[in-house]
This record gives C-alpha cells, structure tokens and sequence, in this order.
C-alpha cells in the first residue's frame, strides 16, 4: 500500500495530477489535511508563484470549500488580480507590437507573454506574469527604444544615445508606463550570462523562426514549443541558478508541463533534445524533467528524453535537493566566481542575494521570495496573510 502524501510537494503533485486526469472530485486524502499541512501546501504554492495554479486546480476538484476562509480569501484575492492584470496584457502588447511594426521593428514574445499567447496555459489568469517580454533585432534597438519613449514608456535607467553603442546585456532596463501595470523588457537576446554554457537559442534564431498567432484579435509572432521550453529551463535552472541552488522553480516546471500537454502530437523531441545537447545540458534537462515528474507533473516520467546517469551532476543535484542549505553555499560560491572573473552583471548579483539571504527550505514561507516574486499589491496581502500564522 503506497505510503500516503505528507509534505507540501507530495500533496499538490497528487491535487495537481487529479485535476489533470480529469477528475471532478477532491482526492480522498485531502479531507484528512492537517491544518499545517494546508498552510505548508499554501506557503508552497505562494512561494513558487504557483497560488493561481492550486486554485485553478481545487475549483476542478471541487476541493476550495477545504480551506479556511482566511486562506480562501487571501488566495481569491490573488487569483483576482492574477485576472485582472492579464485582461490588461492584450491592449498593451497590441499598443508594442502595433507601435514597433510601424517604425520597422519586428516583435517576437518571450517567456510568460509568449507561454500565455500560445494559449499553454490551463485557463484565464492561470499564469501569473510579472512583466512583458519581447525581443527585437539588435541592429533596430535605438528604433525600438526611441518608438517606446513615444508611447510614453520611461526607462529605470537614463540611456545614452545612441544606446546600442553602450548597452551591451540582453535587454535594456525595464520600462514603465503610466498607463499599464506590466513594466516591459526589451530584448536583444533571449539569454545572457549563462555559467559554462553555449547559446542554445540566439536571437536570429527566435526571430527567423517564429509562429504568428492571434490570441487576442491581432497578430503576433511567438517563439516555437520547443523554444519556449528551452529559454523556460535555461533561464530558470542557469540563468536565475535553481540547479546550482537545488531548488524547485514551480513556475518553470507548470510552463513546461503545460507547453508539452498543449502541443503533445506535434512537439519534434528531436529538435529539443539538439538544442539541449548544443548548450551541453541533455542531462540537466532530463533532472528537470524528473522534478516536474516528482512535484507538479507524472506523466514527464514519461517524456522521451535522454535518462541521466548516476554521474557527478546527478549526485549532485539530488544532494542539494535534500540538502539545500549546502547547495545554497556552493551556488554563492559559483556565483562569487563569476563575479570575480567579469563575467557576472546585475542579475547575477540579484541572485547572489538570493542565495545570501533565502530561506534554506524552499517550501517554508520566505519574506524574501514574496517581494522577489510578488507585486506590490500581492506582497501586501501575502505578508499581512502570512504574519497571522507565524
């Protein structure tokens, strides 16, 4: 008889692969929850941006009526602005695209703007996005930048001029504007500053091949299945440095999930497993794919990736998983190296923070990971939530 689920990742993965089963009913374990044990399963999900991701999955199940109402509103309210602010994403994206095309500047989405145009997500406000990205041509970023001041976007930075000449990193600062909520970044890569890694995806690549798509009335291009789960793993597992920290990225591990279920018959493995061999990382991917497969996502056991071996990078990666207050210390130290070598910028010092600074259970809550990943509005709500349990 299999051993009933008791921590946090345990019991979302069973919640998780009910609803994705098709099953309109909680899981009988769930009724038998501790009232810890729905607060770590709260802690969990707020922490990993994941609070829209177990709502959407309780209401499948009709399990919502099993938290406490002060959980039920704090997550409600989360879900709300989830909401809200994506019905705000298609005018603004209309307003760059449109704006950027007119001046002869050629948009392609990125990341969680893309994922959400692509429609690989499981329902409306079910991805939390932060901020909107896209890329351009480098040779067009002073286009780009000078067309998006028009439109009353405002740097964080001051910019010479002409920009292209000074800045040199995979997007120019985040922009603002008055009028929107979502801060936007433009690109002129899709990756930068990757540890020991080639480039697995270059910007003509993203922009050479792209899909059109209208999610919303008007055309835009997004980058390929496969593309979005490579610049998904890459960014979260090198870039932001979870495998060096041993943690979890949710968010990352929910994308790829939903981006594999929403092209199953036509996503060319092969091409994946090309693009994750250029960038020397078949093995880390098939780890990844393994935590999906452990925490958000059964049937990634399934996949066709490559298995990794009981080598040194899987030792490793399963050792900081269970140790990771450890693998945050090597992770600062890998860090600090590439600092020391002059290679690092400003996002690999933000995440050198991180590791200072984050809690050693990534499941636990951490002030820290709410202002990371919350906005304003959330990280009120979040920290006036989550003082009353402590």
């Amino acid at each position: 008889m299999p051993k009933p689920p008791t921590s946090a990742r345990e019991i979302y993965l069973v919640i998780r692969n009910a609803m994705l089963a098709g099953e309109t009913s909680a899981p009988p374990i769930l009724s038998g929850l501790t009232q810890p044990q729905w607060e770590s399963l709260v802690w969990l999900a707020n922490n990993q941006f994941a609070l829209v991701d177990l709502h959407y999955c309780l209401g499948k199940l009709n399990a919502l009526q099993l938290l406490r109402a002060e959980e039920t509103d704090f997550i409600d309210e989360c879900v709300a602005i989830a909401r809200q602010r994506e019905s705000e994403i298609p005018a603004q994206i209309e307003q760059i695209t449109m704006g950027l095309e007119n001046v002869g500047v050629q948009v392609v989405l990125l990341k969680g703007a893309a994922i959400i145009a692509s429609h690989a997500t499981l329902g409306p406000g079910h991805r939390f996005l932060s901020d909107i990205d896209f890329i351009v041509p480098a040779s067009k970023l002073d286009d780009a930048y000078k067309a998006l001041m028009e439109m009353g976007y405002q740097s964080e930075l001051s910019l010479p001029d002409p920009v292209s000449e000074y800045w040199v990193s995979k997007h120019l600062p985040a922009m603002t504007h008055s009028a929107y909520n979502h801060v936007i970044e433009c690109h002129q890569r899709p990756l930068a500053d990757v540890l020991l890694r080639s480039f697995p995806l270059d910007a003509k690549m993203i922009l050479d091949q792209y899909r059109t798509v209208e999610p919303w009335g008007f055309p835009v291009r997004v980058p390929h299945p496969e593309h979005l789960i490579v610049h998904a793993f890459i960014h979260s597992q090198f870039v932001d440095g979870y495998e060096l920290q041993g943690l979890d990225n949710y968010r990352a591990m929910i994308d790829v999930s939903n981006i594999v279920r929403n092209n199953e018959k036509s996503l060319d493995w092969a091409l994946l497993h090309s693009l994750m061999k250029k960038s020397r990382a078949v093995s880390s991917f098939a780890l990844f794919v393994e935590r999906i497969s452990c925490c958000v996502d059964n049937a990634a056991v399934n996949w066709p990736v490559t298995q990794p071996g009981a080598g040194l990078r899987r030792t490793y990666y399963r050792f900081v998983h269970k140790h990771s207050l450890a693998g945050g210390f090597i992770a600062g130290l890998a860090l600090l190296c590439r600092r020391r070598i002059g290679i690092a910028n400003k996002n690999a010092r933000k995440e050198r923070s991180k590791i200072l600074e984050a809690n050693p259970h990534p499941w636990k809550y951490n002030p820290l990971l709410v202002q990371l990943f919350s906005l304003t509005a959330l990280k009120e709500k979040a920290n006036e939530f989550f003082q009353k349990l402590r």
